[in-house]
């Protein structure tokens, strides 16, 4: 047996099988047995290990677009809130910092349902939160002109088993029409377009860590004796070890799998909303109803950007032998594995209410309901106006 059969048995099978990022099928246990020699039989038992991560690593790069897909278009919508015209003079404009954030469900069910070893225990329900600073010009008493930027540097949320890291960006500029003045119960009615781009990345399951097969384990399923496995691994790594066997007679050997990065989704999406708003004003307190309708146009991608560290380790020892298994899988680039377009065209209702805190401050709070994937939206925010 060739001493290097442990490093090219495990790297060879681990690595090229997580690169290729594809399901493999998993061989039955009589076909491993049936493989001529002891390194095809090794190779067959840890393939079978391996193709159920794969499996659910597919799945979060396929699923995964299609989930964000039909979510993220509501969020990138979500624009300055309240209903009332603020600037009732030429050239007089407001300033708004506030908070947004899509609050999104049936995460695990649509993407992590078809899990074969990965836990089905995705954070749900699913937050992506954005800071939102925002701008209003007056150009008539009835007519204003806006901006708007969002942000959220990388966040991260947790479960019992995953760790989901996010970034958003959105910028967009539009303009709102007060269409009438309310009177009595009559609202105020304000129309507003808006055209954004929203760009951002999702990182799913960081520091997720994989055990595979032991060695010993290996080597029962494949029928062979543990002493000629063993004796191979002591040669290997005898050199290195300073000419002493690194595994003793009850020894065994733990290979594992630590994944640096994680699979990565992305977006860039364009899009144009157009909202109807009616707005009463009850004293220093002004309810808002609306209806919006979006148009996105752009893509939802999935792609990996992984490393794999295999480690072998023995009972309150470690022998780190990265230097010859440790390399990238894609080296320092992303890969796009999967292509999904956002939702062409959706609806939302829009609900909330405003604070009049004076001639110059508005304390709006809105709530939004995507009819389409029934995401739920929420934002607070502070505008402060100069007339």
């Amino acid at each position: 047996m060739p001493p290097t059969l442990v490093c090219r048995t495990v790297s060879t099978v681990v690595l090229a099988g997580l690169a290729a990022l594809v399901p493999r099928p998993v061989a039955a246990q009589q076909s491993c047995n049936a493989q001529p020699d002891l390194e095809g039989k090794l190779t067959c038992i840890f393939q079978r290990q391996i193709a159920p991560l794969v499996n659910d690593l597919d799945q979060i790069l396929i699923e995964g677009p299609k989930y964000l897909a039909q979510r993220l278009p509501p969020l990138q919508a979500m624009g300055d809130l309240g209903g009332q015209m603020d600037l009732e003079t030429p050239n007089a404009f407001s300033v708004s910092l506030g908070v947004t954030s899509g609050v999104y469900f049936d995460f695990n069910q649509e993407v992590a349902d078809d899990f074969q070893r990965l836990p089905k225990t995705l954070p749900e329900p699913l937050p992506l939160p954005s800071a939102v600073l925002s701008a209003r010009y007056g150009v008539t008493p009835d007519w204003e002109l806006t901006g708007r930027f969002g942000y959220v540097p990388e966040f991260k949320t947790k479960s019992r088993d995953w760790e989901i890291a996010a970034a958003t960006r959105t910028f967009a500029l539009g303009t709102r029409y007060r269409l009438s003045r309310g009177e009595g119960s009559w609202p105020t009615l304000v129309s507003s377009a808006e055209v954004s781009y929203f760009t951002g990345y999702m990182e799913v399951g960081r520091g997720l860590t994989y055990p595979l097969i032991t060695m010993r384990e290996a080597a029962k399923l494949a029928d062979v004796p543990w002493e000629p496995v063993r004796t191979a691994i002591n040669d290997e790594f005898r050199e290195a070890n300073g000419g002493t066997d690194i595994l003793g007679p009850a020894d065994d050997v733990t290979i594992g799998t630590f994944f640096r990065g994680a699979p990565i989704l992305g977006w860039d999406i364009y899009q144009l909303s157009l909202e109807q708003r009616a707005a009463w004003a009850l004293g220093f307190f002004h309810p808002v109803l609306g209806l919006g309708l979006d148009a996105a146009q752009g893509h939802v991608d999935s792609g990996v950007q992984l490393e794999i560290d295999l480690r072998v380790t023995r009972p309150r020892h470690f022998v780190d032998v990265a230097g010859n298994f440790k390399e990238p899988v894609l080296p320092d680039q992303d890969v796009t594995l999967e292509t999904e377009d956002p939702r062409r065209f959706g609806a939302r209702l829009i609900a909330g209410f405003e604070f009049d805190l004076g001639d110059h401050f508005r304390l709006p709070f809105e709530a939004q309901y995507d009819l389409g994937s029934g995401a739920l939206l929420g934002g607070f925010a502070l505008r402060f106006a100069w007339r």
